[in-house]
């Protein structure tokens, strides 16, 4: 594992490299799953009536809805509108999928088909031998939520392989992601920054109002920025010669706040070292989920960048924060990478 200063650059692409799943690491999924789905079909509360839904690109048919215990917990099978869907189509699918049972209960899991008569045959248990061909090539994929982490597990058409896209946790504004270790793997090290990457402006000696593009990154070690000047550059520092800055928060109704900071890497970070309460006031500024503004400044005689961050909207805050130091949910998306 990479040490703190030495972390991958976690504005790398967020979605991972597609991993093509053997039956052994189906088989992770399996021994978790395997006692839930099983009261699922076995306990459940069915439903009768084949349900529609709708999506932002289309429309799925739930076939069958069923809760087991807790009422939020469901298992369902779902058929698509598109017989040939594209890997982008079950992405936002996916997408879709998450967004509507983000506050399910730990174990919700949908099951994807393209064909309704094979979707009905599966769920009621009824495919014959003569089937399984056509099972391979309508089962689609398989949607879970493991821990209040997300993903999508995409069918290879064989009935044996998958793509597995986990979709991180998302409150408001944020989304909590994980940094990549030395093999550009996912470690168990997760971090929080902004959905979008946010924009500024910077000004230095020989610049004024150039372009800025800039993204938190919160963990449990740090609150930091990265800085893009003209939209591509890094700013860096080296840990024999760091460089300080201040960092000035300003609230909706006038309060300001100073704290210090430095960059030994590729981030401005204000540390959670135990010397300082600067760390823990801005988490509680943004837990206030107001709109804020901030300017980071580079101290020294000779100094001259300073970096205006705008308006950060700190909607979500809270819940991802918590999301961040749960470890059920920091952990679990580890079982199926």
């Amino acid at each position: 594992m990479k040490s703190l200063y030495d972390e991958p650059n976690p504005q790398k692409p967020q979605n991972p490299k597609k991993r093509i799943l053997k039956y052994v690491i189906i088989g992770i999924l399996a021994i978790w799953l395997i006692g839930y789905i099983s009261s699922t079909i076995n306990s459940g509360n069915k439903s009768d009536s084949t349900k529609t839904a709708s999506k932002a690109d289309g429309t799925y048919k739930i076939i069958a809805e069923e809760t087991v215990s807790n009422p939020k917990c469901k298992s369902l099978t779902i058929v698509v509108n598109n017989q040939n869907p594209s890997r982008d189509y079950m992405v936002k699918l996916g997408d879709t999928l998450r967004n509507k049972y983000e506050n399910a209960a730990d174990g919700t899991i949908v099951w994807i088909f393209n064909d309704e008569a094979i979707a009905k045959k599966w769920h009621d248990g009824t495919l014959s031998d003569a089937d399984d061909k056509a099972y391979d090539k309508h089962e689609l994929g398989i949607y879970v939520n493991i821990g209040r982490t997300h993903a999508l597990l995409i069918s290879e058409g064989d009935g044996k392989n998958y793509e597995i896209v986990p979709y991180v946790v998302a409150h408001g504004t944020w989304r909590l992601s994980y940094f990549l270790d030395d093999f550009g793997d996912y470690s168990d090290d997760a971090f929080i920054q902004a959905i979008d990457t946010q924009r500024g402006s910077f000004d230095n000696s020989i610049v004024s109002g150039a372009n800025l593009k800039w993204n938190f990154i919160i963990s449990e070690k740090y609150c930091s920025f990265i800085l893009y000047e003209y939209g591509s550059s890094v700013v860096k520092g080296m840990r024999s010669s760091p460089t300080y800055y201040t960092v000035s928060v300003k609230e909706e109704n006038g309060t300001t706040y100073s704290f210090s900071a430095y960059n030994v890497s590729d981030r401005v970070m204000i540390p959670n070292d135990g010397k300082s309460k600067d760390y823990q006031n801005m988490l509680n500024i943004l837990k206030k989920e107001k709109s804020i503004k901030i300017v980071v400044k580079e101290k020294g005689t000779y100094a001259t960048s300073s970096y205006n961050l705008g308006t950060i909207n700190c909607t979500g805050f809270k819940k991802i924060y918590s999301a961040l130091t749960d470890k059920s949910t920091t952990s679990s998306i580890q079982s199926i990478h």
